[in-house]
C-alpha cells in the first residue's frame, strides 16, 4: 500500500470522475492516478483539471490589493479509465467513496491498465510520463 497520498476525494462522485483536495502542489494536470477500489482493486485515473480557490480573496480586497488572504484550496477533477482485468478494460461498477485517498500511479499499473506492454510499432514516450507506446500493427490495422 503506498504510503504518501496526493488527495483525498470529496462530494459527489460518479462512475467516470471525481473530484479531489490536493494535498501535493506538485500534482499536475494530466498527471495518471491510482485509487483503491473495494472490488477492483487498483484503478487508474488521469487529473483533467486543476482549480485554485481562495475565499479570503474578494473582489474587493483584490482591486484594494490588501495582503493577508488565507491559504488557498486546490481541488483536482480526475477522469475515471479503469483497471484491467482479464485483459478487458473495465470501469468499477460503483464509484469511490469520499474520504478515498488518491495517490500517484506507479509505471507497472499505467503501461498495463492503458495496453502499452506489448506491440511492435514505437509511437513515442506517453505525455508526461518516460513510459515508451508501442502498439501492435495488426490491432491497428485490423
Amino acid at each position: 500500500m503506498p504510503i504518501d497520498s496526493i488527495g483525498t476525494i470529496f462530494g459527489e462522485t460518479g462512475f467516470a470522475d471525481f473530484r479531489f483536495v490536493v494535498s501535493d502542489p506538485a500534482t499536475k494536470q494530466g498527471e495518471y492516478l491510482k485509487i483503491w477500489h473495494e472490488t477492483d482493486d487498483w484503478t487508474l485515473a488521469q487529473v483533467v483539471a486543476i482549480t485554485r480557490s481562495n475565499e479570503d480573496v474578494t473582489i474587493d480586497s483584490a482591486l484594494d490589493k490588501r495582503d493577508g488572504a488565507g491559504a488557498d484550496r486546490v481541488i483536482a477533477k480526475a477522469m475515471v479509465i479503469g483497471s484491467r482485468q482479464n485483459r478487458v478494460l473495465r470501469i468499477p461498477k460503483t464509484p469511490f467513496s469520499p474520504g478515498d485517498k488518491v495517490f500517484r500511479a506507479d509505471p507497472e499499473l499505467i503501461v498495463s491498465t492503458l495496453g502499452l506492454r506489448h506491440g511492435n510499432v514505437y509511437l513515442g514516450l506517453l505525455e508526461g510520463q518516460q513510459i515508451p507506446v508501442h502498439l501492435d500493427a495488426d490491432t491497428l490495422v485490423q
